[in-house]
């Protein structure tokens, strides 16, 4: 009896001791609470469920989540750090969030600094749970050193790619995700919410990098991508076929086969691919008005697709909305987003003033050809002129405005002309008076 008094003696006094030595770490918190978050680190490299109802938070300056890795999140996962490293084997899942924080936020480190969230996410699983970006300083991803696990890292644009299985929640203003030359994938039942011109995927002006969507069999998704913070030119796809779907923009100045008739456009180009070209479907580019050339005109422009002659041939769109333009009919996406089909912009439609009347032979030298205001911009103009009786009068492959109906009685004609860009082709019918 007198041992067992020991024994619970014993067994309360580690208590006492473990309590206590609790409440010294706790204190000692809360004293060192405005020190840097600077040189600070966290390493996550075991399996670990965070249950329904609870959290878990990280302060670190830096955290990485290991090969070994595998996290079920059914509550809430608060990241706060700098940098975060996901190793290409590490896994997430569950019906819970990821939240990622300012660091300077900190509800720990007080005189941590504003800034953005710096993510290398290896090219890993897709994280199968919902994703919450709540820094208003931007996520960025970036190629992080191996913490010393001496994984195999990936290279180019997959070296620092996040893939989102559940959803990207961009949940405040400035929550932009900024590529800087990796890409952001998403699985096929992945979805981004909240995007908006202030809260979007900045491509740099570059097509290095993409957002990526997985697709079924079918489904639309909005890629809202802009060359940067604001310049909000979102593109969407309504897919049919499985297979992925990659998707940047970039402005005129850095795509060496630009449309050469720049103020007629809109200053930005869509590069839209799928590897192994198994996706069909429809395509919508969106752009805002600060954008637009000159001549530019919304009510009259149509997305154009450039040809590996490095045309740019108009296809078959209509106009939803102010800058909202979609394709009508389902186009095939080339494989290689180095190939010149592979580039989308939008174009206002051509003008063309024809007249209706010539006086050829007139002493005041004037109107005496039938010269058709703007068929210089096309790449060629042919034209066919028959008279009343449906006789062929004049054609030319390659018309320069030079008919003047010599040879011709005054009367009514009537004329067949087509505009060809590309592989693009349009006709225009109609009658011409000779007045002689």
């Amino acid at each position: 009896m007198i041992q067992e008094l020991k024994n619970s003696n014993h067994i309360m006094y580690n208590k006492i001791v473990r309590f206590f030595l609790t409440f010294c770490f706790v204190l000692l918190g809360f004293c060192f609470k405005g020190n840097a978050q600077e040189g600070s680190m966290t390493v996550e490299n075991s399996s670990v469920t965070i249950a329904t109802g609870t959290t878990e938070m990280r302060f670190s300056q830096e955290t990485y989540f290991g090969p070994n890795a595998n996290w079920v999140i059914d509550g809430t996962l608060e990241i706060w750090s700098e940098k975060v490293w996901i190793a290409p084997t590490a896994k997430f899942s569950g019906t819970g969030r990821i939240v990622f924080y300012n660091p300077g936020d900190s509800p720990y480190y007080n005189n941590s600094t504003n800034g953005a969230t710096h993510v290398d996410g290896n090219n890993s699983a897709f994280l199968d749970l919902i994703v919450e970006h709540a820094n208003a300083n931007r996520l960025i991803l970036e190629d992080l050193e191996d913490p010393g696990y001496g994984v195999d890292s990936p290279g180019g644009s997959e070296s620092a790619q996040f893939n989102i299985g559940g959803s990207l929640d961009l949940a405040v203003d400035g929550a932009h995700v900024d590529l800087n030359g990796s890409n952001l994938g998403f699985g096929e039942s992945a979805t981004i919410e909240n995007a908006s011109a202030k809260r979007m995927v900045i491509t740099n002006n570059s097509a290095k990098a993409h957002v990526i969507k997985h697709f079924g069999n079918s489904g639309m998704f909005n890629f809202p991508v802009g060359i940067a913070a604001g310049d909000y030119t979102p593109a969407r796809f309504d897919a049919v076929g499985k297979g992925k779907v990659y998707v940047s923009v970039e402005d005129y100045h850095v795509v060496p086969f630009s449309p050469t008739e720049r103020e007629r456009g809109m200053d930005r180009i869509w590069n839209v691919f799928s590897p192994g070209g198994s996706v069909t479907g429809l395509l919508g580019l969106i752009h805002n008005a600060n954008t637009n050339g000159m001549d530019y005109q919304d009510s009259r422009a149509f997305i154009h697709q450039a040809d590996q002659q490095r045309g740019w041939n108009k296809l078959e769109s209509v106009r939803l909305g102010e800058g909202i333009h979609q394709t009508t009919q389902d186009i095939q996406l080339v494989s290689l987003g180095s190939d010149y089909d592979a580039y989308f912009t939008k174009l206002g439609h051509r003008t063309l003033f024809i007249p209706n009347v010539i006086t050829p032979g007139n002493p005041d030298g004037v109107n005496d050809k039938f010269e058709i205001v703007g068929i210089e911009a096309f790449s060629r103009v042919s034209i066919t002129i028959i008279n009343r009786w449906g006789n062929e009068v004049y054609s030319n492959d390659n018309y320069r405005n030079e008919w003047d109906a010599t040879g011709l009685n005054a009367g009514v004609y009537y004329y067949i002309l087509n505009t060809y860009e590309g592989a693009s082709t349009e006709q225009y019918k109609g009658y011409i008076t000779v007045i002689k």
